[in-house]
């Protein structure tokens, strides 16, 4: 009875590890997504400070989606994840790492595809066009974009702004194809975006849709104006009612300008002032609301327009300050744009040595702004390499000290199986040599016994 017990106790501990063993394995873990329609404060806090930080301090916007994807992963949420790693593909194309984005964005698609949620992968192939089209990959731009619009398009639940996505995507590619001359292509998108506009009851009542059609007819004036249509621009940009569109006919007027300026003097001095007339508005417009990005740009238009209608002084003086406003507020492609215009000033005054001077500058600044802008990308580079290394160095240390639980699990099982063997064999030969005493004992009572029977025989 007490061998057997021991067996018993000795296998039930043998089972017990073996459970413990297969529960720790990294397969059999995790709730899923069963989490992931929870609310959790932290992503919403980590989603506030990028979207605050994005324009001012990119690297922090990006610190805080990092932890953002970081906390998804450690509670196993799924579809988290997979927004996180878009958020942070779309931060990376900004920033101009456009390799380390379209790694995270074709993470977010593998992360998207088990759910089949076809809205979450059309934003990613969306901003995928986005990404290729930024590094110069022209075809696999059109793709990602053809293949975001095909599941736009046919997306009819009521949960899904449909109609925008279908003309937001639309009018990019009709911007696209425009930027590169491709007009036919372009008005084509254009056209679809109307018909989209068309499907829709009260589009035209709507603010939510009436800022697209705005967009969509900038779009058409803008093929028109590119492709020398420009009598047909000028109608469009006038009916339009935008922030930028004293912007948009200022530049119709100099570009019609600068058309005929070698065959007709006085017109093309005409059209300058018209175009100085709407830029000037353009410049009130932005001073009354206080848009200084916009109106660093209004004093780089009418410092052109100064000195393309023979107003070297006043051309100068503008672009000062101008350059003055766009220091203040950090405008620097602006400024070196601005010293690029009062070096062409100064060079049809006639005064060559101030003009190589602010040719210098707009030079220096131009070379500056580059290397500020390959410090930013080689900066984030580091940080976003050094933490990818931080993260495989984690990921191998779990697995190493996975590697050697299991390890000691199973040197902990081998020792209790060996020392179990023992105790079982122990036991055994000592139950064996307990009844062979027990045996011998019999053996020689029985012996005791026959003797006695002899002597009381021979009694």
């Amino acid at each position: 009875m007490f061998n057997s017990q021991s067996l018993s106790i000795f296998w039930a501990i043998i089972c017990s590890l073996f459970l413990l063993l297969t529960s720790c394995s990294p397969e059999n873990g995790g709730e899923g997504d069963s989490k992931s329609n929870t609310a959790h404060p932290k992503l919403r806090f980590y989603q506030n400070r990028a979207y605050a930080l994005f324009n001012t301090n990119l690297d922090s916007s990006i610190f805080y989606v990092k932890e953002g994807l970081s906390y998804s992963k450690e509670n196993e949420l799924k579809k988290e994840e997979a927004k996180w790693l878009y958020r942070l593909g779309s931060y990376y194309r900004y920033a101009g790492l456009f390799s380390v984005a379209e790694n995270y964005l074709s993470q977010s698609l593998e992360k998207w595809k088990p759910f089949n949620d076809q809205k979450g992968i059309a934003a990613v192939y969306e901003e995928m066009g986005y990404n290729y089209r930024e590094m110069g990959a022209d075809d696999k731009a059109l793709k990602f974009s053809r293949k975001a619009l095909e599941i736009f398009e046919t997306l009819e639940t009521l949960e899904t702004p449909k109609p925008y996505k279908i003309i937001d995507v639309r009018i990019d590619l009709g911007e696209y194809f425009k930027d590169r001359g491709q007009f036919e292509i372009a008005w084509e998108e254009h056209e679809e975006v109307m018909k989209v506009f068309e499907s829709i009851p009260d589009s035209s009542e709507s603010k939510f849709y009436k800022d697209r059609q705005d967009r969509a007819e900038e779009l058409r004036a803008n093929i028109y104006l590119e492709s020398g249509q420009i009598n047909k621009a000028l109608p469009i940009f006038k009916k339009l009612n935008r922030p930028n569109n004293f912007t948009n006919i200022g530049h119709y007027y100099r570009v019609s300008g600068d058309d005929i300026i070698n065959k007709d003097f006085q017109a093309a001095q005409t059209l300058y002032k018209e175009a100085e007339r709407y830029h000037t508005q353009s410049f009130v417009h932005h001073s009354t609301i206080k848009n200084y990005p916009r109106q660093v740009l209004d004093y780089w238009n009418l410092g052109g327009i100064h000195r393309r209608l023979g107003r070297f002084r006043a051309s100068i003086d503008t672009l000062e300050k101008g350059i003055s406003l766009a220091k203040k507020h950090k405008e620097g492609e602006k400024l070196a744009g601005m010293y690029r215009t009062l070096s062409d000033t100064y060079h049809y005054m006639g005064k060559e040595d101030s003009a190589l001077l602010y040719y210098r500058i707009h030079k220096a600044t131009s070379d500056s702004l580059n290397q500020s802008r390959n410090e930013t990308i080689t900066r984030l580079s580091e940080v976003h390499y050094d933490t990818e290394r931080k993260e495989k160095e984690k990921v191998q240390a779990q697995q190493e000290t996975e590697l050697r639980s299991k390890q000691l699990l199973i040197s902990l099982l081998g020792f209790l199986l060996v020392a179990g063997l023992c105790i079982f064999y122990f036991y055994r030969a000592r139950s064996r040599k307990i009844r062979m005493e027990q045996q011998a004992e019999i053996n020689s009572q029985i012996v005791v016994d026959l003797i006695q029977e002899q002597t009381i025989e021979n009694l």
